[in-house]
């Protein structure tokens, strides 16, 4: 695991990588650092290689979700965990799709939950996901996912780039929702969560995915939808 680190605060950065450290010597888990003071020099590095960035929200020139808009520009696929002492740009977070928001004076009753959910995303949920079939067990990769349909039943089908065919399989919609939401998957109304990075647009209450399916949109729900989806899109 590799993890870059953006804050002013010296004495917070040592207590991050420790805690860090000690986390992942826990759990047999190999880790390495890139540290960063100042924002342009971290905009100045090779941001395309940061894989999590554990960053604060405040600086002297500028603010944190401004900065993390810039490096979402270039790195898609960064986790980016805000640690700061600022409480008012929470929401403004899940607009750069922050994986956290974590308050300093938190820090340390929060941090192994963090610590969980970010083990669990790297190495879990953001590659593949395990699902039973009527055949047995299917390992699908999850960038692979376009949309999932739910059947009924807590049975749901799965359409994908590799099959032309839908895959049936035994979980709820609900379930996959859960797992899925730190995934770029947005639920367009009751029996359809969808990938956003296949919907080609949202227009007139409808969703059009890469394959040509056309999904209605909830109609109660279609502002939220829409603008999370364009939230989503604006830093693509």
């Amino acid at each position: 695991m590799r993890i870059t680190i953006c804050d002013n605060d010296y004495d917070f950065i040592k207590s991050e990588m420790d805690a860090i450290e000690n986390y992942c010597a826990r759990s047999n888990l190999q880790v390495s650092f890139d540290v960063y003071i100042s924002p342009s020099n971290l905009l100045a590095a090779n941001v395309k290689e940061i894989q999590v960035i554990f960053m604060e929200s405040v600086f002297s020139n500028t603010d944190g979700v401004s900065l993390a808009k810039q490096l979402r520009n270039q790195n898609r696929d960064a986790i980016i965990i805000f640690i700061t002492d600022n409480d008012k740009c929470a929401i403004e977070g899940y607009k750069v799709q922050a994986f956290r928001y974590i308050l300093k004076s938190k820090w340390k009753e929060e941090f192994n939950d963090l610590m969980d959910a970010l083990v669990s995303r790297l190495y879990i949920e953001s590659q593949s996901i395990k699902l039973k079939t009527d055949e047995g067990e299917e390992i699908i990769p999850i960038k692979n996912i376009i949309y999932i349909e739910g059947a009924g039943g807590r049975k749901t089908l799965l359409h994908t780039t590799i099959n032309s065919e839908p895959l049936e399989c035994r979980s709820s919609l609900s379930n996959l929702g859960e797992i899925l939401s730190d995934n770029g998957f947005i639920r367009l109304q009751r029996s359809y969560l969808a990938n956003m990075k296949y919907i080609k647009r949202i227009k007139s209450y409808t969703a059009t995915m890469s394959n040509g399916d056309v999904i209605r949109t909830s109609v109660k729900k279609y502002r939220d939808i829409l603008k999370r989806y364009n939230d989503w899109k604006s830093v693509d």
